[in-house]
């Protein structure tokens, strides 16, 4: 089982809204997330991955890249709006998908789930990647602290 950990490309400073929720990715994100797609569709991970999103615009619009042309298969969650890590855990040890699983999100959070299920420190940068094996694990209720091993990382090029 994997998991595909990825921060939401660079964001614009402001949205027409004020809120942080509606943000949209810059111009600068948006290169970033085609950088990415084509790191993800090498791997060949989404055929039979779960997709989880934040619901933030700048999550979304991260997504869209990345899917390209293919049906919008993910689903959105308002508790995934810069979740902290106990949040995040809380939602995986919930999860009882078997699939591999892409997780689109946000910092501070996102590299702290990163930082504890491989035991190490982690900083992902605006549309940085990991992709993480747990080869024994059957459902992703079972993670816990140091039970990942990293396959591979992204982290693109600003």
């Amino acid at each position: 089982m994997k998991l595909l950990l990825l921060r939401h490309g660079d964001a614009e400073n402001k949205s027409t809204t004020g809120k942080d929720f509606d943000r949209k990715l810059s111009e600068v994100g948006r290169r970033q997330a085609l950088l990415v797609k084509e790191q993800i569709d090498a791997l060949n991970f989404l055929h039979d991955a779960s997709i989880y999103c934040s619901n933030a615009q700048r999550t979304k619009d991260t997504w869209n890249i990345i899917k390209g042309e293919t049906i919008d298969t993910a689903t959105y969650k308002d508790e995934l709006y810069l979740a902290s890590l106990n949040q995040l855990l809380t939602f995986f040890w919930e999860n009882k998908q078997p699939n591999n699983m892409l997780f689109i999100g946000h910092n501070n959070g996102i590299s702290e789930l990163a930082s504890y299920l491989l035991n190490e420190n982690v900083v992902l940068p605006t549309c940085g990647m990991l992709l993480i094996d747990f080869p024994t694990f059957t459902s992703f209720s079972e993670i816990s602290k140091g039970t990942g091993t990293l396959i591979k990382f992204h982290f693109p090029d600003n």
